[in-house]
């Protein structure tokens, strides 16, 4: 993908998630650039593929921050773990009712980035016997699924979801002596 579709991709991506997407037209995208609406399609050739790339795009960075500490570390998981950034560290856009369906587009794109790495990563820590784990895949999913649950959660503010997810890895990967 060449600099200046990345640029618009993200740009109409900041407009998405504060106008939705039914909102933003093709012509507000290409203000923000100074350009007129025709434009776009020297790039891009929808609304919907803009869309597309800007989730993927976005995705993949806000994937890469959260997993950052553990694809690049040989450190043992439970110092890892106090220091891996959170959903509400790293996730700066508010929910509203006419962006949630971009939100959870966004989130289970990150998931899906992030579900590997946290394979490759429990794969690791259970070959070095720092975590006793059966089915690693599945185990490495709800790591991240229960992340983006207690992120959803309306009833806690952001420093009681940052101190559940850190709790529920805990408890996930060293309580939990079931699987």
């Amino acid at each position: 993908m060449k600099e200046r579709q990345i640029q618009i991709a993200l740009a109409a991506m900041d407009l998405f998630l504060e106008y939705g997407y039914d909102e933003v037209t093709s012509a507000d995208i290409m203000a923000h650039f100074g350009q007129v609406p025709s434009a776009m399609y020297r790039h891009f050739h929808s609304k919907q593929e803009i869309y597309q790339e800007g989730v993927a795009l976005l995705s993949s960075r806000l994937a890469d921050r959260l997993t950052g500490s553990l694809s690049f570390t040989n450190l043992p998981l439970p110092i890892v773990i106090p220091i891996l950034p959170t959903l509400p560290q790293v996730y700066p856009y508010p929910i509203e009712d006419k962006t949630k369906g971009i939100h959870h587009d966004l989130l289970f794109r990150i998931a899906a980035n992030m579900v590997p790495i946290w394979e490759r990563r429990l794969k690791q820590a259970k070959e070095q016997r720092e975590v006793e784990i059966d089915d690693v895949s599945l185990k490495a999913r709800v790591c991240v699924y229960g992340q983006i649950g207690i992120f959803l959660d309306e009833g806690l503010s952001g420093p009681e979801k940052i101190d559940k997810t850190k709790e529920f890895l805990f408890h996930l990967l060293w309580m939990d002596k079931s699987h």
